[in-house]
């Protein structure tokens, strides 16, 4: 991975040779989607807020998803410092109406590529009923293992609505 900073433009461009992504400024460099500059200007003020809570997790998830909310789900990980500060947050998966597919391995890449200590799912049901599907806790379950395996804490998974949200944690399901 190549991390080129060019000061004339003010952005950091990430690049493995297939994908790149920028942010403004070096400090905010992880606050990006895998794909594009996503809300970059929205990065700093939500930077500073620690999550402490899944309503904090639902305001900054809300906030790189408003695009998708309401008429298409995507998939998205808040990765997290040891200190529960965000360090960056990746939209993961772009779906339809009903399902976006996710793939273990980039579910788990954000964390990784950034040195988090922790991290947090997240998705959307433009149907606006948050309540979990049967795919969506054997999805969180396969990814709270994968990520004990290589030394990651999944400390969330969490469904918005336009309206509402649901916190695996706070229901129960995720140990």
């Amino acid at each position: 991975m190549r991390r080129n900073y060019e000061p004339e433009r003010e952005q950091i461009l990430i690049s493995n040779g297939q994908h790149s992504a920028c942010a403004s400024g070096f400090d905010n460099w992880q606050w990006l989607s895998l794909d594009v500059c996503a809300h970059w200007r929205d990065a700093p003020k939500l930077a500073k807020k620690k999550v402490a809570s899944s309503a904090d997790v639902v305001e900054i998830c809300r906030e790189f998803g408003r695009a998708h909310m309401l008429y298409q789900e995507f998939f998205g990980v808040l990765c997290l410092s040891s200190a529960n500060a965000p360090i960056g947050f990746a939209t993961v998966s772009i779906g339809g109406l009903a399902s976006a597919a996710v793939d273990l391995r980039t579910a788990l890449k954000p964390p990784l590529l950034t040195n988090a200590a922790a991290f947090i799912v997240t998705h959307n049901h433009p149907s606006g009923e948050p309540s979990p599907s049967q795919e969506d806790i054997a999805l969180t379950e396969r990814i709270a293992k994968a990520a004990q395996l290589v030394g990651l804490r999944l400390l969330d998974h969490i469904i918005v609505t336009d309206t509402q949200s649901f916190s695996f944690l706070d229901a129960g399901l995720l140990r």
